[in-house]
């Protein structure tokens, strides 16, 4: 497994092991800790290679799809690893930052399945919508930070795009079924199993935290004044105006692809003390 210290890790490994599995970790950041006589964790740099024993049956990659290239394996059986719907949700984006991302995922999905049609593998990708579960993402986080903090929360016209919140257990349990699959589907979206609104999404969080928050509702040319302003003040640099009118643009996706995992994707369960153990102090994504 590649990128284990993020969320998906986080519930994976444990998962893996008590399903029986001899579990190898290649990793850079270990930001939980599991002793296990079947766990063997390596801390290394993907982009500077690594080479798999050639005994491993299952390769689940969690690090970028782009450096799916640095590893050296032969003979396994099977390959998982995530990309995102934002493969589609971002191709169109105003801002070409995030059509970049949306282009860079397309081309790591290429690379995937070329890298396993030489290693003789078969290929699984996952994308799955907003994933939440232990505080280490960076966007249910980042919200859960700001209604944290602050008793207002602006927001871009209605926001009443839906949303699906998906939780990173879910996902990793439906890892556990697809190793054991000899015929699973080549690509899998998998969102969560309640859509709801971005506002309602806010309450939801605001709610579990314990917080009364007012939502306050920003016309679209207001947004794009204070958001330029903030940028002017060396605020909210990783914001830009396409994420905050997105919250008025639908992102559903069909359940339809988790009848293949087994899996029963659970509604939006946000679990306020895991945000502030893990990720209220840093809303960075695992790698």
């Amino acid at each position: 497994m590649t990128g284990a210290g993020n969320q998906v890790g986080f519930f994976l490994v444990p998962r893996l092991l008590n399903a029986g599995y001899q579990v190898v970790v290649a990793t850079r950041h270990r930001r939980w800790a599991v002793e296990h006589p079947s766990l063997d964790w390596h801390c290394v740099n993907l982009e500077q290679g690594f080479a798999v024993d050639d005994r491993i049956d299952a390769i689940v990659h969690l690090a970028p799809l782009s450096l799916i290239n640095n590893i050296a394996q032969q003979g396994a059986r099977i390959v998982i690893a995530f990309s995102s719907t934002s493969v589609t949700a971002k191709r169109r984006s105003k801002n070409a930052r995030e059509r970049g991302t949306a282009e860079s995922l397309q081309h790591g999905e290429r690379m995937l399945s070329l890298w396993a049609d030489r290693q003789r593998a078969a290929s699984i990708v996952i994308r799955p919508t907003l994933i939440y579960g232990c505080g280490l993402d960076a966007n249910i986080t980042r919200l859960a930070r700001w209604i944290g903090r602050w008793p207002i929360f602006p927001l871009c016209g209605r926001a009443t795009g839906r949303r699906q919140p998906v939780h990173a257990d879910d996902l990793a349990q439906a890892v556990v079924r697809l190793i054991e699959l000899d015929n699973a589907p080549g690509l899998l979206i998998l969102p969560g199993g309640e859509t709801l609104a971005y506002r309602d999404m806010l309450k939801r969080i605001a709610a579990v935290m314990g917080k009364r928050r007012h939502l306050v509702s920003v016309p679209a040319a207001f947004c794009r004044i204070g958001l330029a302003a903030a940028h002017a003040a060396g605020r909210l640099k990783d914001v830009n105006l396409a994420m905050l009118e997105r919250m008025n643009e639908d992102l559903v996706f069909p359940l339809d692809d988790w009848m293949a995992t087994g899996v029963s994707p659970r509604g939006f369960q946000f679990d306020a003390l895991e945000i502030t153990r893990r990720g209220m102090h840093s809303g960075r994504r695992g790698g």
